[in-house]
């Protein structure tokens, strides 16, 4: 509730970022249309400090990715607007290999990099949330997600299949695991022999590429 997601947005990436709090980007089912559960409330984000014993804050370490301005000047950022609500934050730089495994080994307080999701909801959740993935992100949720899974197995439609992708981009959302900061979008070009990348479906998405709707023409 302390980051200002659109003065990141703003004043890092021209705009060109879309400000979210929950996982999940539309046009993917897993995405709940109109969901904001962390909107920015610096006076909600004391008064949760207060509710856990917390009034003067407490201190936190973020682990930046060296080299990478992305990572880095998200971090800065949020590191002014934790301050604002009370909470003292320290960077500390890694390498991302570095960083990658000292977090799966649970190591690291917090760190700032960019996420990739995969082309799909679930492949996403099966990557960086189900148990057993490689992304470690919400090991405390297991049971449940693994048991929406399971349901998620046995729907026969498509609006059944959904309305449980929907359930875990919620929980995982709710949880925190992750604390989305915003979308970023991924510039494409193309020769005019290229047919169907501004329809593509996945156009926004850097490690989601799907080029099935994608034709080339003979001629100029």
């Amino acid at each position: 509730h302390a980051i200002d997601r659109q003065v990141i947005n703003e004043s890092l990436y021209f705009g060109d970022c879309e400000p979210t709090s929950q996982v999940f980007r539309a046009p993917l089912p897993a995405h709940v249309p109109g969901y904001d559960p962390f909107p920015y409330d610096p006076d909600r984000a004391r008064a949760l400090l207060a509710e856990a014993g917390l009034p003067d804050g407490f201190e936190l370490t973020i682990t930046t990715v060296t080299g990478n301005p992305t990572s880095e000047q998200n971090a800065a950022v949020v590191q002014q607007m934790l301050g604002e609500v009370g909470v003292d934050v320290r960077l500390s730089p890694m390498s991302s290999p570095e960083g990658s495994a000292a977090f799966n080994r649970n190591e690291l307080e917090a760190r700032s990099t960019v996420v990739s999701n995969r082309a799909d909801s679930l492949g996403t959740l099966d990557f960086h949330f189900m148990p057993g993935g490689a992304g470690h992100m919400a090991e405390q949720a297991g049971d449940e997600l693994s048991g929406l899974r399971d349901r998620l197995g046995q729907a026969d439609d498509t609006e059944g299949q959904s309305q449980i992708l929907q359930e875990m981009g919620r929980l995982v959302s709710d949880g925190a695991f992750t604390i989305p900061i915003c979308f970023m979008n991924i510039q494409w070009a193309s020769t005019t022999r290229v047919e169907g990348l501004d329809e593509m479906y996945y156009t926004a998405f850097g490690s989601g590429l799907d080029i099935r709707g994608l034709a080339m023409t003979t001629e100029d």
